[in-house]
């Protein structure tokens, strides 16, 4: 899944994309000074961004203020008007609705494998290869009677099969072509988005260890007494049970489990 840049990564990106390697030149060519440029590149510092500069970099940078400032993720087409794009009606109300996930199809749009998509499903919905496909079978077909003509072999013989399986079926052929299509981008998208779920997940792990660790250091640096007494007190710290509730036979066998990890724990 796609990071929301921050107003001064933004800023940063489009800086060094434009050929600019510091704020200096920068400064010259918007005729805003280098000071507030670092500013606005950093995020602690770019809370009150002029209007006036703001959109004197948003046209020096040919992208939308909105983009910039977080509220629109069109970086340049903000304002390009629906019948530019060839849709229709119905078309723009499904993709209006809540029920599309547009994120996603954006994503499905933007593979590089998207575009030989759409050019199979053309092909096959406008039947642009269908003589070409109608005349190769029509040879495969014509061999096959005039063998059969002249030697009158069985239906199951081997050439008969072979040239049969020549015929290309239009429907089956483009019907797995355009699987193979959707298949090849949707796994590269559901790849991306594990990837990103679990570099998520593992520092979420990571933190809630540590959050976990802290705590349980926190409540064994105040456990006192001899060392049977503190291996009784660290019940209700690791198991979260109440150690008045146990009886002497539940509190010996915890005991017990402790002494022989301990033992295990040497031999390590």
């Amino acid at each position: 899944m796609l990071t929301e840049l921050t107003l001064g990564e933004k800023l940063k990106d489009l800086r060094l994309a434009k050929g600019f390697k510091n704020t200096d030149d920068l400064a010259k060519a918007v005729n805003i000074p280098k000071t507030t440029l670092n500013d606005y590149e950093n995020d602690d510092k770019n809370q009150d961004v002029g209007y006036y500069n703001l959109t004197t970099l948003a046209k020096f940078y040919d992208v939308s203020m909105d983009w910039l400032l977080g509220l629109s993720s069109v970086e340049k087409h903000l304002n390009t008007a629906c019948s530019n794009l060839g849709l229709s009606d119905t078309a723009i109300d499904v993709l209006k609705s809540e029920y599309i996930n547009l994120r996603l199809l954006s994503e499905i749009i933007e593979h590089p494998h998207f575009s030989d998509l759409m050019a199979d499903i053309e092909l096959y919905v406008d039947s642009v290869i269908s003589m070409q496909i109608s005349s190769i079978n029509s040879v495969a077909q014509t061999a096959k009677d005039k063998i059969k003509g002249e030697y009158n072999p069985s239906d199951k013989e081997y050439i008969l099969h072979s040239l049969e399986c020549a015929k290309i079926k239009e429907d089956r052929y483009f019907h797995s072509l355009i699987h193979e299509d959707v298949d090849l981008i949707a796994d590269d998208i559901r790849k991306s988005h594990k990837s990103n779920k679990k570099d998520t997940s593992v520092a979420n792990d990571e933190n809630a260890g540590i959050t976990i660790l802290s705590n349980l250091l926190n409540k064994l640096s105040g456990l006192q007494g001899n060392k049977d007494e503190m291996m009784l007190q660290l019940i209700p710290v690791i198991f979260g049970v109440e150690l008045h509730k146990l009886t002497n036979m539940e509190r010996n066998t915890l005991k017990i489990l402790f002494q022989k990890g301990q033992k295990n724990l040497k031999k390590l």
